[in-house]
């Protein structure tokens, strides 16, 4: 079953905020500034002073404030007062608030009202919502109406959404198209989707050949350290050695936004080899964790651009990584260019 999905952090507030960030949200909330009452109704719901957030979340949901509905309506969910959780969400669905059609879905679908999920979630699926149609998918195949969850399953999986790409897998099974069933349990779990990557792991091992064993244990790997983006790196390896470009680029650009420092070079490597150009983005990623590779490509790039001295700097540090006093220019000279 989908659980509700934490929107609750205010707009100018970190995890954590200070003390004296909280006496500026609630001076300005005393004098009425709505925004600061919603704002300081989350950072106190998130320091678990719940009562005196609702207090603050009731008084801006009140003068119509879009974003304190649907805080409200998550802390009231949270705390199990099912009426005035539904009461706020439906407060932000008529604001436009899709998320909020997503949660309010979700707290009708988690009490057994079912039809009335799906006149939640509908709305919103239909208004592009990518999750709104992986819950509806996902309700419509509990449902046991096969054709509307292939529908939006199917419209979810290819926006990209990791939950809808693993229920399609077992609606087509379901079907008996394995084929299908097998591409987009591979789709899933190449975006490291952890049910998915368990589930390919067992298949490989159960059922695939021998010369799928390797890649088998991969995704054990993977599916028992799911925090660990080294075996999804090690996966697109393999698909680069047997020649599968496609499937090995999607787990490198896994393994990349998951901060892996040689898949984010690789990946940059390989974009270049497309004919992309080397994309900066990856390679300072990978040049900030210490990727010497990484850091001369980035130079090179830099110094066609006409960025010498950073050039210069990255090369150096290329050259001795462990010279602090680099590590200190280099610094500077981003806080300088504001980087």
């Amino acid at each position: 079953m989908p659980t509700s999905a934490d929107r609750s952090q205010p707009d100018d507030a970190e995890p954590g905020a200070s003390v004296d960030l909280e006496a500026e949200l609630r001076a300005a909330a005393s004098d009425g500034d709505a925004r600061a009452m919603n704002n300081l109704g989350a950072y106190l719901a998130e320091q678990g002073r719940t009562d005196e957030a609702a207090e603050w979340l009731h008084a801006a949901a009140r003068t119509g404030n879009a974003g304190a509905r649907f805080n409200l309506g998550y802390l009231l969910a949270q705390q199990g007062d099912v009426a005035g959780a539904e009461e706020w969400y439906r407060a932000a669905v008529d604001d436009g608030d899709l998320d909020a059609a997503c949660n309010l879905g979700i707290l009708l679908e988690d009490n057994d009202r079912l039809d009335d999920a799906v006149e939640a979630y509908t709305p919103a699926a239909t208004g592009g919502n990518t999750r709104a149609m992986s819950l509806l998918g996902t309700l419509r195949l509990r449902q046991d109406d096969l054709d509307d969850a292939a529908r939006w399953l199917g419209r979810g999986a290819r926006a990209g959404d990791a939950k809808a790409m693993h229920n399609l897998s077992m609606l087509s099974g379901r079907r008996g198209d394995m084929s299908e069933a097998q591409r987009w349990l591979r789709a899933a779990a190449y975006t490291g989707n952890p049910p998915s990557v368990r589930l390919l792991a067992t298949v490989l091992r159960d059922h695939g050949g021998e010369q799928d064993q390797a890649e088998a244990a991969l995704w054990e790997r993977a599916a028992d350290a799911p925090d660990d983006p080294t075996p999804l790196y090690e996966a697109g390896l393999l698909f680069r050695r047997q020649g599968e470009e496609s499937d090995a680029e999607k787990l490198l650009q896994t393994a990349a936004e998951r901060g892996h420092a040689d898949a984010m070079y690789d990946l940059a490597v390989l974009r270049a080899q497309q004919g992309a150009g080397l994309p900066e983005y990856l390679l300072r990623g990978a040049a900030t964790q210490g990727h010497t590779g990484a850091m001369r490509l980035l130079a090179k790039g830099l110094a066609s651009t006409g960025e010498e001295s950073e050039a210069t700097l990255w090369e150096r540090l290329a050259d001795t990584p462990d010279d602090p006093e680099v590590h200190e220019e280099l610094q500077a000279h981003l806080r300088d260019q504001g980087r």
